[in-house]
């Protein structure tokens, strides 16, 4: 494998209101060891050749179905009498990231590093990945309503049955030591920590020489690059898909210094972080709203009583805590904290005019741990104390 793969920058799905591309290629020379700046799925319509992903070489033939994110260095050699004739979609990584987009529910796809990234489908099978693939290329030369919701759709099909093959096809057999894929994946979680490559080497029992030597067999990155990518993809997320000032986001992707960070994404992108979320962020609110996800909001409808955080739900939903946080302030103009008093203090009303509880019993009841948060929060939302808000609606104050 090369050591320094060609990157290839996004240059068709991004910038675009429409954030996919398709297109059918016939490649019938070798295409050099390269990796991408978005996401690419491959599928083989006819031809004969092999594929180096991340230096696992693979047979490609009809029906060969390979799904490449930023971090795969792949190359393409067709054979010299039966050129290759593929259908490829292209998209931007940073709709995995994003808790609003359709495709943020798969980002365990994108992010399981231990599974091959490519699958090969029989013959029953390559009928119906034709047709999805097919169906693509006619509907991006469309201007059919509800466009980008059927590539949501499709795609997301696509990608299920990839990770469905290739859990039932893989023989159990890394292609690379479980260990290096775990240190990946480590990378991933905790870009936003003050990690290093002698503490990441230490923990998975590594020379940092060594780590580094792997990470970039495996994908055509060092630690340190590896690092920074996933910390200026992750920061693209956020300055497209909210509002959060550039500041904070510096802070949530991992940097110190907010200089470091402008530098670092000017020299990635060739534009300051100010720019780019000018340049893309309202050509992206075409493709989905922004908005609080209802299931949220009803699961503090359903928990309001016990003491949950923010924390607890943004686990729950597989959300960033601050990103959570943002985007309820965004959308609702409130806190979560204040968003939870405002559920508890509705409940409380109710209770008051259908039970005949003490006032502070029902406090407690609705979650607040003390008697004076639950009158001030009340006098706060309705104008009135609880025993008052009872006689105002008919209800006598039960001693």
């Amino acid at each position: 494998m090369k050591d320094s793969p060609m990157h290839l920058k996004s240059n068709n799905c991004l910038g675009m209101s429409f954030p996919f591309y398709v297109s059918r290629d016939r490649i019938d020379i070798y295409i050099d060891l390269h990796r991408h700046d978005f996401v690419e799925v491959e599928y083989l319509l006819s031809g004969h050749g092999y594929e180096t992903i991340n230096g696992i070489v693979h047979e490609l033939r009809p029906g060969n179905l390979s799904v490449l994110f930023p971090w795969s260095c792949h190359d393409l050699r067709p054979d010299s009498d039966d050129p290759l004739t593929f259908i490829k979609v292209c998209f931007n990584m940073e709709l995995f990231l994003e808790g609003n987009s359709p495709f943020y529910q798969l980002r365990d796809i994108a992010f399981d590093l231990k599974k091959p990234p490519f699958v090969f489908f029989d013959q029953d099978q390559q009928k119906e990945m034709s047709e999805i693939f097919l169906f693509l290329e006619q509907e991006f030369s469309s201007d059919f309503a509800f466009k980008e919701m059927m590539f949501f759709a499709k795609i997301t099909e696509l990608l299920v049955r990839f990770d469905r093959a290739r859990s039932q096809n893989n023989d159990g057999k890394q292609l690379f030591p479980a260990n290096i894929w775990d240190a990946v994946e480590y990378i991933q979680q905790n870009f936003h920590k003050d990690i290093t490559l002698k503490d990441t080497a230490e923990k998975y029992n590594y020379k940092p020489e060594e780590l580094n030597r792997r990470l970039k067999s495996a994908t055509g990155l060092d630690f340190a690059q590896l690092l920074t990518d996933i910390r200026i993809r992750n920061a693209c997320a956020m300055l497209i898909y909210h509002k959060t000032p550039i500041s904070v986001i510096s802070a949530q992707v991992g940097y110190k210094s907010e200089e470091t960070f402008y530098r670092t994404f000017r020299n990635i992108k060739g534009m300051s972080p100010i720019n780019y979320r000018k340049k893309y962020a309202g050509e992206y609110d075409l493709v989905f709203p922004s908005y609080i996800d209802a299931k949220i909001i009803f699961y503090i409808h359903r928990n309001f009583k016990n003491d949950i955080t923010i924390a607890d739900i943004a686990k729950q939903f597989h959300y960033n805590e601050n990103y959570l946080s943002d985007i309820l302030k965004s959308q609702t103009g409130q806190s979560f904290t204040e968003i939870l008093r405002e559920i508890r203090v509705f409940h409380a009303a109710s209770l008051l005019l259908t039970t005949d509880d003490p006032v502070s019993k029902i406090g407690f009841d609705v979650g607040f741990s003390s008697n004076e948060t639950f009158l001030r929060v009340f006098k706060a939302h309705y104008g009135c104390s609880p025993s008052e808000y009872r006689k105002m609606h008919g209800k006598v104050e039960n001693m």
